[in-house]
């Protein structure tokens, strides 16, 4: 049996497949074989590459990505392919493993890591913890593999680079919620797996917000200006999105004209806080960049309009 977890970073694959591991699964990863490469390829240990805090350093001298470093990277991968390298200096190890991973190889073969992964699956039980791509997704189901997406509402420090947006819960069955203490999720973990919570019958409850849209772009505008994440005060591990930056007439007043909105009157409550999760995920994709845009709406005129009218539209709301 293969089982995958999928989810942000910070979401808790890991915390979960060592769980697992304990329990006698064997670890295998999509980048597993993109680690190597990378290691051999800028001569550095490989464990710097598994490593979270290694991989989030700050070089003391950046990594280049050249003809000559592309070259080199290809031998060792016994890849023979040709396409324009477009330079790039990685302050990071975590940069490197992003761009190599989905730029440059992913590019050669969209199912170049799948297939590197399936080739060390035999006879046994394995969890794989980072599940990023819809092809990866297609790729690896069958009847011997399960397939789980991981949502943290309180992982609010969240990045929309498509290596972490490219899948979203909507594509899985079922879905854990990681809203438990640590010692809580470990310990019902095998338990919490076997009863995922399945829903496709109620999708269509859960989608504000997650598709590009001019409406998603216009109340995502809005919100950015007049709401905020918060903790729960005793209970840190659940989170909710408050719109008491506005006075009580104001954001009763959006409240129901969201909830108007996209036909569901539960999204902002009477206490005019979100709190659904799969909501809670939607609206982080909506984070603006350094140049105040979201990633999911970049370059497209179109949809930047709508958003920026939305920003306009929350301060007023706030004055």
């Amino acid at each position: 049996m293969l089982i995958c977890l999928s989810g942000r970073l910070g979401s808790g694959k890991t915390l979960l497949s060592s769980q697992l591991i304990m329990s006698g699964f064997t670890r295998v990863s999509f980048a597993d074989y993109l680690k190597i490469l990378v290691a051999k390829t800028y001569k550095c240990d490989v464990s710097l590459l598994k490593d979270e805090g290694a991989k989030k350093e700050i070089l003391d001298v950046p990594w280049t990505w050249d003809d000559a470093t592309a070259s080199r990277l290809f031998k060792l991968a016994k890849i023979n392919y040709k396409f324009d390298i477009e330079p790039q200096i990685f302050t990071t190890r975590r940069e490197a493993l992003q761009y190599i991973g989905t730029d440059v190889l992913k590019k050669y073969d969209e199912n170049f890591h799948a297939r590197k992964l399936m080739e060390n699956i035999n006879s046994g039980d394995f969890v794989c913890d980072d599940l990023r791509f819809e092809d990866e997704l297609s790729f690896i189901k069958n009847e011997n593999t399960k397939c789980y997406h991981i949502i943290r509402p309180s992982n609010f420090n969240v990045s929309n680079h498509k290596s972490e947006t490219s899948l979203n819960w909507s594509l899985f069955e079922n879905i854990i919620i990681n809203n438990k203490s640590v010692e809580n999720l470990q310990k019902d973990f095998l338990n919490t797996i076997k009863n995922a919570e399945v829903i496709n019958y109620k999708i269509q409850k859960y989608l504000p917000f997650l598709y590009a849209n001019k409406t998603n772009a216009y109340y995502a505008g809005i919100l950015s200006q007049v709401s905020q994440y918060k903790l729960k005060p005793h209970d840190t591990n659940k989170a909710f999105i408050s719109l008491d930056k506005l006075d009580s007439y104001r954001s009763k007043f959006l409240s129901y004209e969201i909830n108007s909105v996209f036909k569901d009157e539960d999204i902002f409550s009477s206490a005019e806080c979100l709190n659904c999760p799969y909501i809670m995920e939607n609206l982080k994709l909506w984070k603006p960049e350094s140049d105040g845009i979201p990633m999911i709406i970049k370059n497209n005129d179109f949809l930047i309009k709508h958003w920026n009218d939305g920003i306009l539209k929350g301060k007023a709301l706030l004055l």
